[in-house]
Parts: structure tokens; sequence; C-alpha cells
């Protein structure tokens, strides 16, 4: 099924206009640590279309690759890829994630501002590179492809993952945020309201143990300061207090100690 699936990418890309040749030497260098026997490679794909007109509107793959260390040629090639590539890309930025950063880097795939895919992780040097979509697919030049690469060398091996997403551009999402927020009346959350929506995401989001613990930080900093609140009632309190009790239990959360510790802390807190 890889196979198969590999072939049609590569029928799709030769089918492809020529304006498409701005990433030929990225392409060329993820494909081949994609092809490389050596690699343990563990990929996911998705792809949205329009339903009316079957226009593409958003794509996903990612390729997560364990390389052996004495391939790092692989990733070298990659990276000398981009920089053939970047004077035709109107967006590139490189650089090593640390743990201190308060985001880490996420490339957006479709046409909301809620959809992305994380590309770094903490000790990973990173670079993406961003280019508008063709005319022949795109006529209105709203929507860009991305290309990323993360990696770290560890115990040997080369850990890293390569990105390709199609989303629109930030601007086009920026402008499309600020006409929603122009157009809706903002109502503020109840304390209630702001404390479950964190506890919520915690559940269903992507297990990502950074975003669990800026979650598990900001619910303790709402029933720390929930005197500051006029809204709290002694029934808000007992729900938040079974709802943590719960999670408490479950192995997803307490076998994180930092965020288990927090957890606990918010029910000790809450009074």
């Amino acid at each position: 099924m890889k196979r198969i699936f590999r072939h049609l990418i590569l029928l799709t890309l030769i089918a492809m206009p020529a304006a498409m040749s701005a990433q030929s030497n990225i392409k060329k260098a993820f494909d081949a640590i994609i092809n490389c026997k050596q690699a343990q490679i563990t990929e996911s794909h998705s792809l949205d279309k329009d339903p009316e007109t079957n226009k593409k509107t958003g794509q996903c793959d990612i390729y997560n690759f364990v390389l052996p260390v004495e391939d790092i040629n692989l990733v070298n090639n990659v990276i000398a890829a981009f920089r053939k590539d970047n004077e035709l890309a109107y967006s590139f930025k490189s650089g090593t994630s640390q743990p201190k950063d308060e985001h880490s880097i996420v490339l957006a795939a479709g046409e909301g501002n809620d959809n992305g895919v994380q590309l770094s992780e903490w000790g990973s040097d990173y670079m993406y590179a961003l280019f508008l979509a063709p005319s022949s697919e795109d006529k209105e030049r709203k929507h860009r492809y991305a290309y990323g690469l993360s990696y770290k060398k560890e115990k040997g091996k080369i850990t890293g993952k390569l990105l390709v997403t199609y989303a629109t551009t930030l601007k086009v999402r920026q402008d499309a945020a600020q006409a929603r927020q122009g157009a809706i009346v903002v109502v503020a959350e109840s304390w209630f309201d702001q404390v479950m929506n964190c506890l919520q995401k915690m559940r269903i989001s992507d297990p990502n143990p950074t975003q669990r613990m800026r979650l598990a930080s900001k619910v303790y900093s709402l029933i720390r300061n929930s005197s500051n609140y006029q809204d709290v009632t002694d029934a808000d309190k007992d729900t938040i207090r079974e709802v943590l009790k719960a999670m408490l239990i479950d192995k997803e959360y307490y076998s994180n100690p930092i965020v288990y510790s927090l957890l606990n802390r918010c029910l000790i807190t809450l009074k």
C-alpha cells in the first residue's frame, strides 16, 4: 500500500506544471530519506477538498523517520536543498528549538487557524520554507505549500520529521479571523467554562507534554484566583473537583509527574 501511495504521489508530481519546480530540490531530498532502505518511516496523510468544486483546500503529509547516524548525509542533503530552493520561497526560517521557547513551530494545514501540525521538538534543529501555490492550481494565490524538516541526533541515530502542508497564507487567515471578530459579539467566558475548556482540551488534544503542562498551569492559575471571579458557585467547584479526581487516577495523566503534580495542586487549592 505504501509503494502504491508513493507511486501515485510521483504521478501527481509529474503532472504538475513547471511552476511547482520551485520546490524540486526539497522534494528530491525528501524522497531520498523516505525511500532509504535503512530508514524507519512512519507516515500519515490527509487531503481536504471543497465538496462542491472538488478544489483542494487542505493537505498534510507527515513522515517521521529514524536513520542510522551514518546516514546524516541524507539530512544534510535536505538542508542543502532548502538553501537552493529558498530563493523562490516567500518565507524561510531555521533554528534550534529550546525548552525555554514559549511556542513550538507549527505549520498550518487547511483554511482555519486551528488546523496546524507541530514541526519542532525540544532540542531539535528545524527549518521550513513557504511557497505560493501555482496560479494553475489556485488562481487567487491565496494558498501556499509549506515544507518542513526537524531532526536531532541521539544514541547513535537520527530522529526527525519531514512535513508538507497546504493551507491558506497567514495573511488570508488573519484577514478571515478579523472579519469573524467584527461580525461576532464576543461574550466573556465564565470561570467554570474557562476551567472546563482547559480540562477538556487536555483530554481531546494530541498528548503533547508541553501543551498539557500549559493547560494544567492555566487551570491552576484560574483556581488559585477564583476569588477574583464573581460568578463562581459551590456547584461549579464541586463539579471541577470531581473531574480532577477522575483525571488524577487516569494513567494518561499520573504517568506524567509534572502534569499530575499540577492537577493535584489544583484539587488541593480548590476550596
